[in-house]
């Protein structure tokens, strides 16, 4: 087996994750220094091919270790019905409010702006999903990804702390246009709370295994 053959085997064997194809590329780099010793032991190419990868002995632990948590999935999938999901969800609580806002007096505020803050929310989401139009072209296309729960808690806390700093924007806002006769800013704030969901409800699909590929 010549040394491409045994790093094409490798890569076919494994997740393609980087680690695992940095390590293939070291492999790589090692066997053809091991390789030119042979060579100049006066073994040819061949044999001296030969004698390289079976030197490296067991290297199955080392992938296996390289590969703990790493899933193939559609990631297409999980992530397109993760928008449709959170929108659902963000659209029935600005429905909600609405209806609320016609029969309780303290939210009468929000009457003049419930057509304004539709329009807000279907114009978010129209920019959500252009955004993600790449994974409604590649629906079906398989992925290799590490789950990784600090990266997961690392971008729900940052999708969290946008939205709190970009509400508390939007209130302050409201108040020095409206002094709060008219009450517009829950509707951005529930527009831009489809983030956080969407990434939640993403990362339930992703622990829950319903898109790994059989």
């Amino acid at each position: 087996m010549s040394i491409n053959d045994f790093c094409n085997a490798l890569k076919n064997k494994y997740p393609n994750t980087k680690e695992v194809l940095e390590q293939i590329e070291e492999i790589r780099d090692t066997l053809y220094m091991k390789v030119e010793e042979y060579q100049e032991k006066g073994y040819k190419y061949e044999d001296a091919s030969k004698e390289a990868i079976t030197s490296l002995g067991d290297i199955d632990c080392l992938f296996e270790e390289l590969t703990t948590d790493v899933k193939t999935i559609y990631k297409g999938k999980a992530m397109v019905l993760a928008n449709i999901i959170s929108a659902l969800v963000v659209f029935s609580v600005a429905t909600i409010i609405s209806i609320l806002a016609q029969f309780i007096p303290f939210l009468y505020a929000f009457k003049p702006t419930v057509k304004f803050g539709y329009w807000q929310l279907i114009f978010a989401f129209m920019i959500v999903f252009f955004m993600r139009f790449q994974y409604i072209v590649n629906i079906n296309k398989v992925s290799v990804i590490k789950i990784d729960a600090k990266d997961k808690i690392k971008s729900i806390k940052t999708a969290v702390i946008v939205t709190i700093i970009f509400s508390i924007a939007m209130i302050i806002m409201n108040f020095y246009q409206t002094s709060f006769k008219i009450i517009w800013f829950p509707w951005p704030i529930i527009g831009i709370s489809n983030w956080p969901i969407c990434l939640s409800i993403y990362s339930k699909f992703i622990e829950s295994n319903k898109f790994d590929t059989k």
